[in-house]
């Protein structure tokens, strides 16, 4: 007689907030300069370090990385809203980013189409970041055994 195991393995999450509201943003553009406003329920600390530092007024903790994989936007401590014309996701990491934060930057010459670009690509890298690496997930596996008996006939 013949005994075969099979295995059976599945793995499904149990939390799926994907209609969550991530960060409310607005950015003004003046004789001042550049005021990027920020304010999110959601806790970006598993991408922070300890340290902290200055970003355009704001305290904000050091990122853990500049690249996270699948993300155009970098993490940087640069003085700057975009690091190679991509949002600085830094911002993400400000201290009271909760309760919400003004950043402020020096004026630069940037068009209208320029913010709107700006805005809709930090947009959709924090929707990545926080759907693929942020968001809590509980996953349950399930293993079951099937013992299948055969008689072998030769």
């Amino acid at each position: 007689m013949n005994t075969e195991t099979n295995t059976n393995i599945q793995a499904k999450p149990v939390d799926n907030c994907n209609s969550c509201k991530i960060v409310n943003m607005g950015v003004k553009r003046d004789n001042d300069g550049l005021k990027i406003s920020l304010q999110s329920p959601i806790n970006f600390k598993i991408l922070q370090k300890k340290e902290r530092f200055n970003l355009g007024g704001i305290v904000c903790f050091a990122p853990r990385q500049q690249n996270v994989d699948g993300l155009d936007s970098v993490f940087s401590t640069e003085q700057s809203y975009q690091v190679d014309g991509l949002p600085n996701l830094t911002m993400l990491l400000a201290e009271n980013l909760k309760s919400g934060v003004t950043f402020q930057f020096p004026p630069m010459p940037i068009s209208d189409t320029k913010i709107k670009e700006w805005m809709e690509q930090f947009k959709k890298d924090t929707k990545v970041l926080y759907l693929t690496y942020v968001k809590s997930v509980d996953y349950s596996v399930e293993i079951s055994a099937v013992t299948i008996e055969r008689e072998i006939h030769h």
